[in-house]
């Protein structure tokens, strides 16, 4: 009979570009405080005083994905960082998620192939591709099941499986000859066949979210540890540093711990598991610890507090992170303090429009949509964005290049322009809504609400599904004119809206496909901001809800 196995993990999920620390707002005893923390260099200095604690033990570091988007570095260089970054850290398993494919295989694959680990994507079915990276596990056509990778300590071996969103094609932009399959069939049946080898201490990545983990461990039977991620969730007490509660790390579920890390860099976990014959595991030890810099400027007293909580490691950046970086760091803080616009009042973004409220940036970054394009020849008659594209207000004062890319519009997404029906762009309007208000059963949240720009609507809940958008108008030649349904227009939206995401899916019947501007989103809005200089909200009243 097998010993008991102690295998001990790290881990991180949705670093996001983030390479250097960011802010994290702090309330100790009282004391609101702005504390410097997180980043991959962090991550690294806390991540080589683990493996250094257990040096003489078995050892896993895991990263289940989304490490694209989020910061300046993506913004600026799509990516080309990323894998040096991830390289550094030299993990034992890489998870794509989503934003991996934000845009398109391309630049996924190129991702996958500059990283030195193993790459898990169990359920994704590249076997269209002309040939596959050698570090990418992913799934099996010709044995019709999802491969996985296998670590051996000692007489014990561990099972590493890596799932991702089946449903990547409605949220991110993977070609369709690259499908993603369904989880808990393609987990199910690579359990199975692990358990036929005889292992059975099975930990896998997880891309899901936390709440669909949960699900999948109810649903798939001898998993003994979900590592998590693309929900960003945070897991221990922190209430004593003024943020919100979390869930308890490690929470179990039938026979399966989950675990997750936060996002950004800003937690890393470490588990030590033990591993019965079974499989089963039980959690010894071990927290997600939140990463704070001793390079900043804090009165002696809030030092010794935060090093005395239980859940904060403090330290320096690794060195091998900041040399990496080094080349890059001036020009990145250059554009984050340069000054390119002014909002002569604060400015606000709520996401569904209420009888008062509407978000005065969303129709903004519409109208730099149509500006953008314009500006390079094409005639474009309006722009259309989802609420959720756009991140936050735009406070009173100064912008800079920096507040645009680094956190109103941190997705670095093409523009793309594209030619549709009258009939169409309704359509596509009132499934956005239904969408976001969660009148269709198979809602995504309110992220999808239509903000526009030359185009205003009206939409009455009240109506029978598909006469919701009661009216219609186009802003043309100075005037609003009502938009008819055999017309075609040329409309101008991110790629993540062109191709049918959320709601939107009557825009994959286009008359003229999407094809991209040349510019993202960021791009376009630092040009028009930079152009027009001080911002203000738009006169009109675009969108329109009424029972």
């Amino acid at each position: 009979m097998k010993d008991t196995f102690i295998l001990n993990i790290a881990h991180i999920n949705d670093s996001h570009s983030n390479f250097a620390t960011s802010a994290v707002n702090m309330n100790l005893n009282g004391l609101p405080r702005s504390v410097q923390c997180g980043g991959l260099g962090l991550v690294a200095s806390a991540l080589a005083e683990a493996r250094a604690e257990h040096a003489d033990q078995p050892f896993l570091f895991l990263d289940a994905g989304d490490s694209f988007q989020g910061s300046l570095y993506f913004s600026m260089y799509k990516g080309a960082l990323n894998a040096d970054m991830h390289n550094a850290l030299k993990p034992d398993a890489f998870l794509l998620g989503n934003h991996e494919f934000d845009l398109g295989n391309e630049l996924a694959l190129k991702f996958v192939n500059a990283l030195d680990c193993p790459v898990l994507a169990g359920n994704w079915d590249v076997s269209s591709l002309p040939s596959m990276p050698e570090n990418l596990i992913s799934f099996d056509t010709e044995r019709g099941i999802g491969r996985y990778l296998v670590r051996e300590f000692g007489e014990h071996r561990v099972a590493i499986m890596g799932i991702t969103l089946d449903n990547m094609a409605d949220i991110a932009h993977p070609s369709p000859q690259t499908p993603f399959l369904d989880v808990v069939t393609t987990l199910r049946a690579m359990v199975a066949e692990a358990k036929q080898q005889g292992i059975d201490n099975i930990i896998v990545l997880s891309h899901l979210g936390y709440s669909r983990d949960q699900q999948l461990a109810q649903e798939v039977g001898g998993i003994s540890a979900i590592f998590g991620g693309h929900s960003h969730t945070w897991q221990g007490d922190f209430s004593q540093l003024g943020l919100p509660n979390a869930e308890p790390y490690g929470k179990r579920v039938g026979d399966t711990l989950i675990f997750q890390a936060g996002c950004n860099g800003l937690l890393l976990g470490q588990a030590q598991l033990a591993f019965a014959a079974s499989g089963r595991a039980e959690l010894r030890s071990g927290a997600a610890k939140l990463l704070i810099s001793t390079e900043q400027v804090m009165a002696a007293d809030f030092h010794q507090q935060l090093r005395a909580h239980p859940l904060v490691w403090m330290g320096k950046r690794h060195q091998a992170i900041k040399k990496l970086l080094q080349p890059y760091e001036q020009k990145i803080a250059d554009i984050a303090q340069e000054n390119i616009a002014e909002a002569q009042r604060w400015l606000r973004h709520i996401r569904v429009p209420n009888d008062d409220l509407s978000s005065e940036v969303a129709p903004l970054v519409c109208d730099a949509f149509v500006w953008q394009a314009r500006e390079r020849g094409m005639h474009v008659d309006a722009a259309m964005h989802n609420a959720g594209g756009v991140r936050v207000d735009v406070a009173k004062g100064n912008l800079t290049a920096g507040d645009i890319a680094g956190r109103l519009l941190p997705f670095a997404i093409d523009i793309v322009r594209y030619q549709v029906r009258g009939s169409q762009l309704r359509d596509a309007l009132e499934g956005a809504i239904n969408n976001a208000l969660g009148l269709v059963e198979t809602s995504s949240g309110d992220g999808s609400f239509p903000y526009t720009s030359h185009l205003r609507y009206t939409f009455k809940r009240s109506m029978p599904e598909g006469e919701r958008i009661i009216s219609l108008e186009l802003f043309r030649n100075s005037e609003w004119v009502p938009v008819a349904d055999d017309e075609l227009y040329w409309m101008v939206s991110s790629s993540y809206t062109a191709l049918g995401k959320e709601g939107y899916d009557a825009l994959l019947c286009a008359v003229t496909p999407p094809e991209s501007i040349g510019v993202t989103m960021s791009d376009a809005f630092v040009g028009f901001a930079r152009k027009h200089g001080v911002l203000d909200a738009p006169k009109v009243r675009l969108a329109q809800l009424i029972d």
